[in-house]
């Protein structure tokens, strides 16, 4: 089942805890696997959500979100689907509400990601760390979660996205694909024949 990993990833962000009808929600990397369940989660809550597609060039992303923030709000929730470049967080006050949380998902226990965590952490408020809740985000196993996922597709509200599908002999094409940041949708890798 494509929806898994992705879907499982995405129950987090799926709403239910953190979100209100009419939030305003930023999902950070909104085109993968992740992020495409991460923006219908955000929707089926009642929220406005707006995404990007990438995360490189977060400086010219972050004017845009400040202009875009002016006009029609503060953001209530920030979803970072990336997780590598960490000015996202450090800079959301400009386009956040105060109590505005900052939810990372796709992070890795890369040193730079565990050194972010443990800064903006420890020094939240405190010598100019991060001013926002930090939330991360690490998949679980809730039968519940896949239940109301499996439900939520069953019923045509959420579609998986599917950007490609490789046989298992081609793995390390599918790693490649996924590692290049240029996914749009699910990469499905194919374990065996139907």
């Amino acid at each position: 089942m494509s929806t898994d990993a992705s879907g499982q990833t995405g129950n987090v962000p799926s709403p239910v805890p953190f979100i209100k009808p009419g939030d305003r929600v930023l999902i950070d990397g909104g085109s993968g696997g992740v992020g495409t369940f991460a923006i219908q989660f955000a929707k089926l809550a009642g929220a406005h959500v707006t995404t990007t597609c990438s995360g490189r060039n977060v400086e010219r992303h972050l004017s845009q979100l400040k202009k875009q923030s002016e006009s029609a709000g503060p953001f209530n929730l920030i979803i970072d689907n990336i997780c590598n470049d960490f000015d996202l967080y450090w800079k959301m006050h400009t386009i956040s509400k105060p109590k505005a949380k900052y939810m990372m998902v796709g992070w890795g226990p890369s040193l730079s990601c565990i050194d972010f965590i443990m800064q903006a952490t420890f020094t939240r408020g405190f010598l100019g760390g991060g001013h926002h809740q930090l939330q991360v985000f690490a998949a679980g196993n809730k039968t519940e979660e896949h239940g109301k996922i499996a439900t939520w597709i069953a019923e045509g509200k959420v579609k998986p996205v599917i950007d490609s599908k490789f046989l298992m002999e081609d793995a390390v094409d599918a790693f490649r694909k996924l590692k290049s940041g240029r996914a749009g949708g699910k990469i499905v890798v194919e374990v065996a024949e139907r």
